[in-house]
């Protein structure tokens, strides 16, 4: 069993995330959620409408410790938004009325590529015209930029810049073209990050085991996913690369099925309090929480996994 550390206050969400995001002792496993489908929200509260109000309540409930905004924006068609276009609903209640860590999802190159060009457009965009390529990276750099402006202006705790740039055997994209084109644009968007004494985290499914140093060269603070189907290994990386990042995630929704197996909960307790024990560690899912999910068997999970 993870031997928790004893404070004389208990702390706050906000504290208790950004103390393991650097790696410092907590009072207990941090928890959050990249997505939550508001369906499953609907579902288990019982309630037709989904707002800032029922999103506080069913986080409160499950224990998690984090809010992950993405944003909405006005469809502009087979072009990038403004920044204009965008709103993060709830934003300014998660950060001053709650003690929640707020975090604000971002998408990449590859999440608007793929949106705007299609995968198999975009994907073999490099090769076909490397100038209109580079031209779009610069585009959604800019964009992104704008956003974190406007939203360390308005309080917010951590950013996460999300795309997925890899499967479960490996990279979409050979790690060459990742640094020439990629990481050089997202070392600017973190350093804007950074300056504003925020951390930021990258988001990719699959492994992506082979850039992890150039996610640190980058200047992240952690990454989230840390998918154990895909070869990522949560103590590897620790013992890796633990002195640099914060890792979150390293749960499968699958885990849900297993609640009612003890061997199974009790492995799966001892790995996550395995991991805790090295600091820097935030326990959630990999994919987030989606409508299908057994909700009751979410809730016992995360009590046996971190509040018992």
């Amino acid at each position: 069993m993870a031997q928790y550390k004893h404070f004389q206050n208990i702390l706050t969400s906000r504290e208790r995330v950004r103390r393991a995001i650097y790696r410092k002792d907590v009072d207990r496993v941090p928890t959050g959620e990249i997505l939550i489908d508001d369906a499953v929200i609907s579902e288990y509260l019982g309630c037709g409408e989904v707002q800032f109000k029922e999103k506080h309540k069913f986080i409160n409930e499950l224990g998690q410790d984090i809010i992950c905004l993405g944003p909405e924006y006005s469809n502009t068609g087979n072009n990038l938004p403004s920044v204009n276009d965008f709103i993060f609903p709830g934003l300014k209640n998660w950060v001053f009325q709650t003690n929640v860590f707020t975090f604000a999802v971002l998408d990449g190159v590859f999440g608007w590529g793929n949106k705007l060009w299609g995968f198999y457009d975009f994907i073999t965009l490099p090769f076909k015209s490397p100038l209109a390529f580079e031209s779009f990276v610069a585009q959604v750099e800019n964009l992104n930029i704008e956003l974190e402006k406007h939203l360390l202006d308005n309080g917010i705790d951590g950013i996460i810049l999300a795309d997925d740039i890899a499967y479960n055997g490996g990279l979409i994209i050979s790690p060459e073209l990742l640094k020439r084109y990629i990481f050089p644009s997202l070392t600017r968007q973190v350093k804007k990050v950074n300056f504003g004494d925020v951390p930021a985290f990258f988001h990719s499914d699959g492994n992506i085991n082979t850039i992890m140093s150039d996610i640190i060269g980058a200047g992240f603070s952690g990454i989230h996913c840390i998918d154990r189907n895909s070869n990522m290994c949560v103590f590897d990386l620790q013992s890796k690369y633990g002195k640099k990042l914060c890792f979150w995630g390293n749960l499968d929704v699958k885990d849900v099925d297993y609640v009612s197996d003890t061997n199974y909960m009790q492995e799966l307790k001892n790995s996550v309090d395995a991991a805790f024990s090295r600091e820097g560690f935030i326990l959630g899912t990999s994919s987030g929480i989606f409508n299908g999910l057994d909700i009751n068997r979410l809730f016992f999970l995360y009590k046996k996994l971190v509040h018992t």
